[in-house]
């Protein structure tokens, strides 16, 4: 079994996709509804580090697995932490 694999957001395996802050490489900031980043990998489990920087209403991850909708993250307070078990 192999061990934790850390990847920064800066790597290429991420694809990024709408309106982004890329001003720090390694902390890309979402800045409109419908960003998203995009990748693949193999496993069991996934976790992700999201700092929310929420300024009105609601913020959320939605989580697509091999295609399929299985549901989302609302993220609530100053930071999250999202477990995603594929």
């Amino acid at each position: 079994m192999a061990g934790k694999v850390w990847l920064k957001p800066e790597n290429p395996i991420f694809y990024y996709e709408g309106r982004i802050d890329f001003e720090d490489a390694n902390a890309p900031v979402f800045v409109y509804p419908c960003s998203y980043v995009r990748f693949h990998v193999k496993g069991t489990a996934l976790t992700l580090l999201v700092s929310n920087h929420r300024s009105y209403f609601e913020n959320s991850l939605g989580i697509l697995v091999d295609g399929e909708y299985r549901g989302k993250i609302l993220l609530q307070g100053a930071d999250g932490l999202g477990r995603i078990i594929a």
